[in-house]
């Protein structure tokens, strides 16, 4: 009997270290929340996963890579136009304001498998859905970018202007894309129009 209540004993430790052993290994490998897809214009949710999340967009002070002028979220895209911009004059009759903007981005999702993910910023003038008014595109450094990751990128950004339109500085929208499912997202049977539902993430701005 009592070789019983000893073996009963032991098998009772064994199991009690067990679970403790398998507790501490699940709190040290948590499995993270799957990211949920990202809504569209209308409030629906978008065929994919997005991968990106832009997270600012920073005007630098002049050509400075360390001063910053003014900072923009994606809830928060006016800024003030003032001596930090660099301002030249291209002629009698044109200007040109020219910004140094920094753009902070985050991969929040694995790119999908089965197909060439290769990836580009577009910026639209007037923040029009629509790639008749593509103002520019431009690499972004996606290369073997973790989930959870952060990264940096200075571009340029001009704004031209002539005496009799002083104050055209128009909506603009940056947005980070896939190439590939960018173009899978404008065809049947999904039918996207607008460049916010297809991009993987987007930011608009305008001065104030």
């Amino acid at each position: 009997m009592t070789k019983n209540i000893s073996a009963l004993r032991l098998l009772s430790a064994i199991l009690l270290f067990a679970l403790s052993l398998a507790m501490s290994c699940t709190d040290d490998h948590v499995v993270p929340e799957p990211v949920p897809n990202c809504n569209r214009l209308n409030g629906q949710s978008r065929a994919f996963p997005c991968e990106f999340e832009i997270e600012k967009l920073e005007f630098m002070s002049g050509s400075s890579n360390t001063a910053v002028a003014a900072t923009l979220t994606p809830t928060d895209s006016l800024f003030a136009p003032g001596k930090e911009y660099s301002w030249q004059k291209t002629g009698t009759e044109d200007f040109l304001y020219r910004y140094k903007v920094q753009l902070t981005y985050k991969r929040i999702a694995e790119p999908p498998k089965g197909q060439e993910n290769q990836y580009a910023l577009y910026m639209t003038v007037g923040g029009i859905d629509t790639e008749d008014f593509l103002d520019w595109s431009a690499d972004i450094n996606t290369a073997n970018m973790a989930v959870g990751e952060t990264r940096s990128q200075f571009y340029i950004i001009d704004y031209h202007l002539n005496p009799w339109t002083p104050i055209s500085l128009r909506m603009r929208l940056f947005s980070i894309v896939n190439l590939e499912t960018y173009k899978k997202l404008q065809k049947t049977p999904y039918d996207y129009t607008a460049v916010r539902d297809r991009a993987e993430s987007w930011i608009r701005f305008k001065a104030k």
